[in-house]
């Protein structure tokens, strides 16, 4: 309801008024818009994720000026095999080992296979589809010989030149390397485990950020190298400003130096609006405004203005600190009109003259039966009248149609008999989908005639246990989501069982349903 009579509102004032749109919402990986809209301000857009996946964020974003607010993202499963488990020497809960899937965030407990030894916390988390396995190792066996060496680091201890199974060493790094891998390294079954490594720090110098337009924002604070993962607090010199997106921060990466972006800012200038007689679209306020590179704005005339003909775009973007204002012109300084047009099936209320000053209206008004489309009030500009209104015939909602199109009207409180010819939206019935030729589900009411939508009812798909075993296949996901076929799904993700390999000649793991029906992949 709210939403309605939010559009509702737009589409009365946007006679006055222009209303400047969204470009197209932004993608998500593995995820799909569900709900859409005609991407005007206010507007929002519903996000949905891929079966299994995670969504962090609000599902929803809005059209606020020209861009979209943050879209959510859609974070992946974890994928744990019973061949890398076997592998790991390791265990799921009660002794069990088989391939299944953890949600993001979720937490997974092991333990290792007998004569094993686990050396790392049992519990462990699924974090977008990474998950950290723990180590298994033989606690007795072959003695291993002295520790290996790392470079830009050192073991802690004295190397000995024997050490029992299940013995272990650590490592530190010199100063300013950041240890990447475990700090400690075991000795299983005469071989060590994997060892750390050290990495470089980053180098960072004031010149550096004074080619990026930036300076650290603690003068007292030395800078020169970086430990990976550390970061500096930087601000942009004057006259700059930080990008969206951007962080005030420098980040020392594992494989890069991560900077902001300092851009040259505009200010809008109150004085070349003022010269130019023009104001911001949303606002008539004239405090400071600073923008950062390629952000834009939407202008507006002042009132008592109208746009020059020769005016640049009313929407302008700034391009490294500089721009180009539009421009507005008296409403008297353009030609004077003669009488409004005349339209079919309406008259001018109360009467019409002869002349009419640059900048003045006039009223239509539609015949009995019939209703208007568009504003009734036209005015002069520069000698020319801005476009008439129509009058069409009213027109009635038929059930009937509705019935044997399976569809129904989006908003269910409107009453069946339109007098406004303003389009209104259909939707599907519950166990329907849109007919691929079905015309628009926005329709208009053109000339007492409305052309309805069409849908189809929704063929479900339910993968078959028989092809599957044919095939040597199986689903990704584990018995828990095997619940949710029956709902309306329309992808699948197989996998090869375990001793089979994807044939050369098969079809595609990931499947969608077309019309019911699935074209499974074969495993040989």
């Amino acid at each position: 309801m709210k939403r309605f009579f939010f559009s509702l509102l737009w589409s009365l004032v946007g006679f006055v008024v222009k209303v400047p749109k969204c470009v197209d919402p932004p993608e998500v990986d593995f995820g799909e818009i569900v709900s859409d809209s005609e991407h005007r301000f206010g507007d929002t857009v519903q996000y949905g994720c891929n079966l299994a996946y995670t969504m962090s964020g609000s599902a929803w974003i809005t059209c606020i000026g020209s861009k979209w607010t943050s879209p959510p993202k859609c974070l992946a499963p974890c994928r744990i095999r019973k061949l890398e488990l076997d592998m790991r020497k390791l265990l799921l809960s009660k002794s069990r080992s088989r391939t299944l899937s953890v949600l993001h965030g979720e937490n997974l407990e092991f333990a290792c296979k007998q004569g094993y030894t686990l050396i790392q916390p049992s519990v462990r988390k699924c974090v977008d589809g990474y998950m950290d396995f723990p180590l298994c190792i033989l606690a007795k066996g072959k003695n291993c010989g002295p520790a290996p060496g790392i470079s830009n680091g050192d073991i802690l201890s004295l190397n000995k030149k024997v050490y029992s199974a299940g013995d272990f060493v650590e490592y530190k790094c010199q100063k300013l390397y950041a240890l990447d891998g475990e700090s400690r390294s075991f000795c299983s079954d005469g071989r060590w485990t994997a060892v750390p490594k050290c990495l470089s720090p980053c180098s960072v110098t004031e010149k550096d950020l004074a080619t990026r337009n930036m300076m650290k924002k603690t003068t007292s604070e030395q800078i020169g190298y970086l430990q990976v993962g550390n970061s500096l607090e930087i601000e942009c010199r004057t006259g700059y400003i930080l990008e969206h997106g951007s962080d005030f921060k420098v980040q020392c990466g594992k494989d890069e130096i991560i900077y902001p972006q300092c851009t040259e800012r505009c200010e809008l200038s109150t004085k070349e609006m003022a010269e130019n007689n023009i104001q911001l679209f949303w606002t008539s306020s004239m405090k400071q405004i600073f923008g950062s590179h390629l952000d834009t704005y939407e202008f507006t005339c002042r009132s008592g203005y109208t746009e020059d003909p020769d005016s640049s775009p009313f929407r302008v973007p700034c391009l490294k600190g500089k721009m180009q204002y539009p421009k507005c012109v008296t409403l008297k300084a353009v030609g004077k009109c003669g009488p409004p047009p005349p339209i079919q099936n309406g008259d001018i209320t109360p009467f019409f003259h002869m002349e009419y000053d640059s900048g003045t209206s006039a009223k239509y008004k539609c015949s009995e039966f019939f209703v208007m489309k568009g504003s009734e009030t036209v005015t002069c500009q520069n000698g020319a009248w801005t476009n008439p209104p129509d009058c069409f015939e009213k027109c009635v909602i038929s059930t009937k149609e509705m019935e044997k199109n399976n569809i129904q009207l989006k908003w269910r409180f409107l009453n069946f008999l339109f007098i406004s010819p303003d389009s209104f939206e259909f939707t599907c019935k519950s166990g329907y989908v849109k007919d691929p030729k079905s015309s628009p589900f926005q329709a208009s009411c053109l000339r007492g005639g409305i052309k309805y939508p069409k849908c189809n009812i929704l063929q479900l798909c339910t993968p078959s246990q028989e092809i599957m075993k044919k095939n040597n296949i199986e689903l990704t996901w584990s018995s828990y989501f095997r619940k949710l076929f029956s709902s309306q799904l329309n992808t699948f993700e197989f996998a090869c069982k375990t001793g089979y390999g994807s044939d050369p000649k098969s079809s595609p793991f990931r499947a969608s349903c077309l019309n019911g029906k699935l074209e499974y992949p074969k495993c040989t």
